[in-house]
């Protein structure tokens, strides 16, 4: 059994060090979104926050959903060390073949998107931009909860994006050099904690025999990243084939700004999650507690989110983007529904079902969701553009929130 001070040791220390990320992930965007939309004005910001969007969604399949898997499996091969390096193996392994994947993809994005070709630039630092994203090596430091060097990284790399961004973006025309700080910036993180990896497991191993494993290892999760993407991520791709970019910039930065408030609770999310599988093989009914707290904190939590948002939407948004983005108001409005919704799934998907590793039941309701996202979307964003994407994410948020709280009431929270 495990003592509750050494529970409560690296839980708390890694708890504080993905704060520290969060808040910058907080922060910046806050600094630099303003800036950035008052600079490009609405038409360029609105291909710098597709682009951005683009990045972000290639990099998932890179990441192929190894942020859950290979964190529960760095969790569970804790104290063997050669078990560690066997998954660091196969998963980077993995991510070179996808790699290649994510690039035909974003070559067809540029053939087939709603960008022109004279945005070639913007296209060349999106797909530079999804590769190195894809290489965050946060799984590795989560499994094995020793988070602070890594936090650090990713905070300063943060930060420096940031200053160049103030320091060199003057005019519209410089609004691709935006995407290229950022992508340089978390490139020199990831190059250093990578190498920490490195010489902490011996080298790297390709092997398409280990990518394969690890591949199969993480499908169930990439199933529900991918899921999860097309009610998220990938709204803001699939608005921008029924609406201009000025309208797909203006729904991307309310998403942004009401899941600025969400991060919030991601550290706490992520610390809680390896320490939950832990725990669950050895004393459930502890586990059980745990989940019991975070979901009453969620709650809480996420009902006052959405009130204060909704009711500080018309401050926020000139406040946040300036003047000439008004129309932002009401998306961001039905968008604060999604506080409560996503803080709920979380826990009863994140801290309860993938522990018990109830991956099918978890895949299935996410598959659903993304189904229905899909045939929303289409259906509203077509004759309402960005606030009917946005009623079509919280009505798929919604589903995904009240099945997987049917599940667990079901199985009583027990682990």
């Amino acid at each position: 059994m495990l003592s509750t001070s050494s529970q409560r040791s690296p839980l708390l220390k890694n708890t504080v060090a993905l704060y520290g990320v969060q808040l910058s992930v907080l922060v910046i965007p806050i600094i630099s979104i303003p800036y950035l939309s008052r600079i490009l004005q609405a038409e360029i910001f609105g291909v710098y926050m597709y682009c951005l969007s683009l990045a972000i969604w290639f990099s998932m399949v890179i990441e192929y959903g190894f942020q859950l898997s290979a964190t529960r499996s760095i969790a569970e091969a804790q104290g063997d060390g050669h078990r560690v390096a066997s998954v660091v193996h196969q998963v980077h392994s993995a991510k070179l073949l996808l790699t290649l994947l994510a690039v035909v993809g974003l070559v067809l994005f540029y053939y087939f998107g709603s960008l022109s070709r004279s945005n070639f630039d913007w296209y060349i630092a999106t797909v530079v931009y999804s590769i190195v994203l894809g290489f965050r090596p946060t799984w590795y430091f989560q499994g094995k909860e020793e988070l602070t060097v890594n936090s650090i990284l990713e905070v300063g790399s943060g930060i420096l994006s940031l200053v160049l961004i103030f320091l060199f973006i003057k005019k519209p025309e410089d609004g691709v050099w935006a995407l290229v700080f950022q992508c340089g910036a978390k490139a020199a993180a990831y190059l250093i904690t990578n190498g920490m990896i490195y010489r902490q497991v011996g080298g790297f191993k390709v092997s398409i025999t280990g990518a394969i494993e690890a591949l199969r290892d993480g499908f169930s999760m990439f199933v529900f990243t991918a899921s999860v993407s097309l009610y998220t991520t990938a709204n803001g791709l699939l608005l921008g084939f029924f609406a201009p970019t000025v309208i797909v910039g203006g729904f991307l930065s309310a998403e942004k700004i009401t899941k600025a408030g969400l991060s919030l609770l991601g550290p706490l999310s992520q610390a809680m999650f390896p320490r939950i599988t832990a725990v669950a093989g050895q004393n459930p009914e502890q586990a059980k507690m745990m989940a019991l707290l975070m979901t009453a904190f969620m709650a809480v939590f996420g009902v006052t989110g959405a009130v204060l948002l909704y009711w500080l939407s018309p401050w926020l948004v000139p406040l946040i983007l300036g003047t000439g983005y008004e129309s932002v108001i009401p998306i961001m409005r039905v968008l604060s529904l999604l506080i409560p919704l996503i803080a709920l799934s979380n826990v009863f998907g994140i801290q309860y079902l993938l522990p018990k590793r109830k991956d099918k039941i978890f895949n299935q309701i996410i598959i659903s969701a993304g189904a229905v996202n899909l045939i929303l979307a289409i259906l509203l964003a077509e004759h309402f553009q960005a606030i009917g994407m946005a009623w079509a994410v919280v009505i798929s948020e919604a589903f995904v929130t009240f099945a997987m709280m049917m599940v667990v009431i079901k199985n009583k929270f027990t682990y």
